[in-house]
């Protein structure tokens, strides 16, 4: 019976991952090296993680700034805040590129013995009839 059950969601699995055509990505780093601090316009300093460009099979484009917060991950109202802040700087760039959507990434990292550990939040803003706002 077990294998019988068994059996049945392998092909379940099996059909439904044909329904689809999966959506792959891409993403490749841009601007290296990256300045250790951005001053940002509100004259924040920021140490800039990565900025990548990520390209969706479906051909779909966006900028994603990941940057060091001291604001806790889980409080989702201030992050907003402060990417609200931090967008300016980084606007100039995704227009450049045509984008309509970048993605700012507060982020938190913590070292080990081992390895670096990065935590982050995505936080999208769309750009629609001309003004970049926040998708949530």
């Amino acid at each position: 019976m077990r294998n019988i059950l068994f059996t049945i969601v392998l092909l379940c699995f099996g059909f439904s991952s044909y329904a689809k055509e999966p959506i792959s990505y891409t993403a490749e780093l841009i601007n290296q090296p990256y300045p250790l601090h951005y001053n940002a316009e509100n004259k924040k300093k920021l140490k800039i993680i990565s900025i990548k460009r990520y390209k969706l099979s479906n051909g779909e484009e966006w900028l994603q700034y990941r940057y060091i917060t001291n604001i806790d991950l889980d409080n989702r109202k201030l992050l907003i805040i402060e990417a609200k802040k931090i967008w300016p700087s980084f606007r100039t760039m995704s227009e450049s590129f045509g984008h309509i959507t970048a993605i700012m990434a507060p982020s938190k990292q913590s070292n080990s013995v081992f390895s670096l550990k990065t935590l982050s939040k995505q936080i999208p803003f769309k750009k629609s009839n001309n003004k970049w706002k926040i998708k949530i």
